[in-house]
């Protein structure tokens, strides 16, 4: 392709700015939101690591509302199906520190973390956090395990894994099947409930709560 001395002049006229000039109204938007005046943001890995870099909030187990949040990332840092894969559970950890996948999202057109009211989040009971030592980390299983089918998943590993959470401190396994769009809940007292399109899944673990399971594939 070639350019003409004109089309030349009006490149050069147009990119001799500054490496900060933004051309694209949505990118300067961003850029403003992002950085400050003087051209500088967050250190990438500075402070507590968390999802997107997104701010940390603690929530009332007892009470939980994100009523003012249009973000919620919620994330578990355990793994109980690799083992001697110690990549695998530094994964959920891994993702935090790394700080973000990108300041900006082409699709929803912003940077969601400085644009939108996002936090991570986490859920757990006010039982279990007393259990704690305040000096050590969360031991066990997370207090719902949700395991989602594959072609890979064998009916012999989902009943292991199943089994390894519900006797270390889990009190609902979900199995979620995509092809056949049920999923199933079962508990330390053996007690398990599969669940269909139509259904409704109660949420125990967080009092009153509930889930259409039409919602899950929809």
């Amino acid at each position: 392709m070639a350019f003409s001395k004109e089309h030349l002049d009006a490149l050069r006229s147009k990119y001799s700015g500054t490496a900060a000039d933004m051309h694209d109204p949505r990118f300067a938007t961003v850029a403003a939101a992002i950085f400050s005046e003087g051209g500088k943001r967050a250190a990438a890995f500075a402070g507590v690591p968390s999802l997107l870099a997104a701010p940390l909030r603690s929530v009332d187990s007892g009470q939980p509302d994100f009523g003012d949040l249009q973000v919620a990332l919620m994330g578990v840092p355990m793994d109980l199906g690799a083992s001697n894969r110690p990549g695998a559970r530094f994964g959920p950890r891994a993702l935090r520190t790394i700080e973000r996948i990108g300041p900006y999202n082409h699709v929803l057109d912003c940077a969601p973390v400085q644009q939108l009211r996002v936090a991570d989040v986490a859920y757990l009971s006010a039982e279990r956090e007393r259990t704690i030592d305040p000096d050590d980390n969360l031991r066990g299983a997370p207090e719902i395990v949700i395991e989602i089918l594959s072609p890979s998943n064998t009916a012999s590993e989902i009943f292991d894994k199943e089994k390894l959470c519900l006797e270390n401190g889990a009190r609902e396994f979900w199995v979620v099947d995509p092809e056949r769009k049920q999923v199933k809940v079962s508990t330390p007292g053996g007690h398990t409930i599969t669940y269909k399109s139509g259904q409704t899944i109660k949420l125990e673990v967080l009092g009153n709560a509930s889930l259409d399971v039409d919602l899950i594939f929809g």
